[in-house]
């Protein structure tokens, strides 16, 4: 399954993969890997960030993810 999807991510030209903070990026970093050129962007959604991170706060949480999808979208 995992070559599969390595297979149509490249087909795709897909050049992000997002992950989750609160849980491990281990598959999508293997599969960035297979791939190549692919970069892992990491989001919050299943909690807030420590105090004191980007995604301390709500607010904080919904910009940090923002600014984060925006600029691996652009690049």
């Amino acid at each position: 399954a995992l070559a599969k999807l390595a297979e149509t991510l490249q087909a795709e030209g897909v050049t992000v993969i997002f992950a989750d903070t609160s849980a491990s990026d281990e598959l999508a970093q293997t599969l960035a890997a297979e791939v190549g050129d692919i970069e892992v962007v990491t989001l919050y959604s299943e909690s807030l960030g420590e105090p004191g991170s980007d995604g301390a706060t709500y607010v904080d949480m919904i910009r940090a993810n923002a600014e984060r999808i925006a600029a691996a979208l652009a690049s």
